[in-house]
């Protein structure tokens, strides 16, 4: 019964804020900076984005005139309690744009609040803690959405946030889904697995969206998804290009993509010299981290043939790398589990 009442209020608190957003005079500016980043009524109404009132209890006055108590303000994550009197409670989201976090299902479980301060003093998103209703490591934000999609589309498209997955899904591009204030997991692997095979990666095209990358590609090869990536310019990422070129150069721009394996490689080219011994070793080092990953052994032993035949290596040398690799990831898998298990002793 509680956590019946706990989704009520959730539900609730999103028509809350997608309502203030719509409609308050104090919600004025936050109206034109979505209407400047090209969001339409439409996909605004779709994604139930909201506003926060700038309001230290504005919320839980609400809430509480509506017969939710302070235990379940507290337990869905929309009120904070007081770190000098745990007896005082008061809004998590004030002065925010709004994120409705829902489930696969459709559900709202959490939010994501963003503020639209240029120089902010506090965090520039602030997020559903983890609780009975919310677990970031295990939602997709947009899947509920992109769920419906992929079947006919046969992939899906992974973005780094929430404003990337709605400019895609307003330019017609409706598989995309992002990870929720987490970095990408073995659970949102899992996840995907249940409902597609293959998975096109779109994140920054900045030096911590190449981490990102090369770290999201070994995690999905290790669930045994089909990987590949679109490759954007550098500094810009789906809600950039949306709102530079809009819908037509976003669609355009991810409509190719690359082969995991094969983006790996060609980003370590460009880092070193493939002309040069130590060059050859690096970039094999890059590529063998991703390929040592892939679950299916026809597919890594293709996969070893192609970067050895690019970097005109013998075969067995590439793949004898490949085997010390695999080898070594397990004897550290294998103490890590013996050191688990005497603790756990």
């Amino acid at each position: 019964r509680f956590k019946e009442k706990g989704q009520l209020l959730l539900e609730a608190a999103t028509a809350y804020f997608h309502n203030y957003l719509l409609n308050a005079p104090e919600a004025a500016p936050v109206r034109l900076y979505l209407k400047e980043r090209g969001r339409n009524d439409e996909v605004i109404k779709k994604f139930r984005l909201g506003f926060a009132p700038d309001s230290w209890d504005a919320i839980t006055k609400w809430a509480e005139s509506n017969g939710y108590n302070k235990e379940l303000l507290l337990a869905t994550g929309l009120a904070i309690t007081n770190a000098n009197d745990q007896n005082r409670y008061y809004d998590r989201f004030r002065n925010r744009l709004i994120f409705p976090i829902c489930n696969e299902n459709d559900r709202v479980v959490g939010f994501s609040a963003r503020t639209l301060e240029p120089h902010p003093k506090s965090a520039k998103y602030v997020n559903s803690p983890d609780s009975d209703f919310f677990h970031k490591g295990k939602i997709l934000y947009g899947l509920n959405f992109a769920r419906k999609s992929l079947r006919e589309t046969g992939y899906a498209l992974i973005c780094e946030g929430q404003m990337d997955v709605i400019a895609c899904h307003q330019a017609g591009i409706v598989q995309a889904m992002a990870a929720q204030g987490t970095a990408f997991t073995e659970e949102h692997a899992t996840l995907l697995k249940r409902s597609i095979n293959k998975v096109r990666l779109s994140f920054d095209g900045d030096a911590a969206g190449m981490k990102a990358t090369l770290r999201t590609i070994c995690l999905l090869y290790e669930a045994g998804l089909d990987v590949s990536v679109v490759s954007l310019p550098d500094g810009e990422d789906p809600d950039s290009i949306f709102r530079i070129g809009g819908a037509k150069a976003l669609r355009q721009i991810m409509s190719s993509s690359t082969d995991a394996v094969q983006f790996v490689f060609f980003h370590a080219c460009a880092k070193y010299d493939k002309t040069t011994p130590i060059g050859k070793k690096d970039i094999v080092s890059d590529t063998l981290d991703v390929i040592a990953s892939i679950q299916d052994a026809i597919i890594r032993t293709a996969q070893c043939q192609w970067l050895a035949g690019e970097l005109q290596l013998p075969e067995e040398i590439v793949t004898q790398a490949l085997a010390s690799r695999i080898a070594a990831r397990e004897k550290e898998k294998e103490s890590l589990q013996l050191k688990l298990n005497i603790l756990q002793f």
